[in-house]
């Protein structure tokens, strides 16, 4: 009987979809990029802006900069799409996501691989509890420089 139940047990474990804590915080990371381009396309600014952490700071541009960026951003282009996500964990709380985003105007499209120059503020997450947040590169101290 005891035999019996542990092969149900051992069965039961590995048919279940159990995701690693890499793979859920990829497809949170992923979900909340993907919200932003949808967020961007349909021209809703807090939307976007839901996902920046309260103390964001990238290149000496706090939240309020930022907001304005996405402002220029959504006059500026039709369109954003971002391809070819790569999650680099620095730790528990904190990633570095590189892509290739695309800006769209009149059916042209500009792009950068990310984290750039030009751009950039939206590769540098922390976590904070159980939700990540665009902290952006806090004058490069996440990235080590």
């Amino acid at each position: 009987m005891r035999f019996s139940l542990l092969i149900i047990i051992l069965l039961i474990v590995s048919c279940s979809d159990v995701s690693s804590s890499e793979e859920i915080n990829t497809y949170k990371i992923t979900d909340i990029l993907d919200n932003i381009v949808l967020a961007f396309n349909f021209n809703d600014i807090e939307d976007i802006m839901k996902h920046f952490h309260p103390d964001f700071l990238h290149n000496g541009d706090d939240l309020e900069d930022e907001e304005l960026v996405w402002v220029i951003r959504l006059n500026e282009y039709d369109e954003i799409r971002i391809s070819n996500i790569v999650i680099d964990i620095l730790s528990e709380e904190s990633v570095i996501v590189s892509f290739q985003l695309i800006f769209i105007i009149d059916g042209i499209e500009e792009n950068y691989d990310e984290p750039s120059e030009q751009n950039g503020d939206l590769s540098y997450f922390h976590k904070d509890f159980e939700d990540w947040r665009i902290l952006g590169n806090q004058d490069n101290v996440l990235n080590g420089n």
